[in-house]
C-alpha cells in the first residue's frame, strides 16, 4: 500500500513540472477557474460516491489535484487566447469576401 500512495502522490505532484510552461500572467488570469472546475469535479466525485455511481479505492484524488486542474489551465489558455482570434478571423474574412 505504501508504493500505491507514493505513486499517487507521484502523479499528483509531476504535472505541477509544466506551470512555467502557462506563464505568470497566463498562471494568475486562469488559475481560478481551474480552480473552480476542480473543486465542482471534486464535488461531483463525491455526490457519486454517495450514490453509489462509482467509487475510489483512495481518499487522495490524483487526477482532479493534478492532471485534470492543469489541462483546465492549458486548454483554457489555447481557447481563449487563439480559439476565439481563430473565430474572429473566420468571421472577418466572410464579411470581407460578402462585400
Amino acid at each position: 500500500m505504501k508504493k500505491t500512495n507514493g505513486f499517487i502522490i507521484l502523479m499528483t505532484l509531476l504535472p505541477w513540472l509544466t506551470v512555467p510552461f502557462i506563464g505568470a500572467k497566463s498562471l494568475r488570469r486562469f488559475l481560478p477557474s481551474s480552480i473552480f472546475m476542480s473543486l465542482f469535479l471534486i464535488a461531483e466525485g463525491r455526490f457519486a460516491e454517495k450514490k453509489k455511481w462509482w467509487w475510489f479505492p483512495f481518499n487522495l484524488k490524483p487526477n482532479v489535484l493534478g492532471k485534470i486542474q492543469l489541462s483546465v489551465l492549458f486548454l483554457i489558455k489555447t481557447l481563449l487566447l487563439y480559439g476565439f482570434q481563430i473565430i474572429y478571423e473566420k468571421s472577418v474574412s466572410k464579411l470581407s469576401s460578402s462585400k
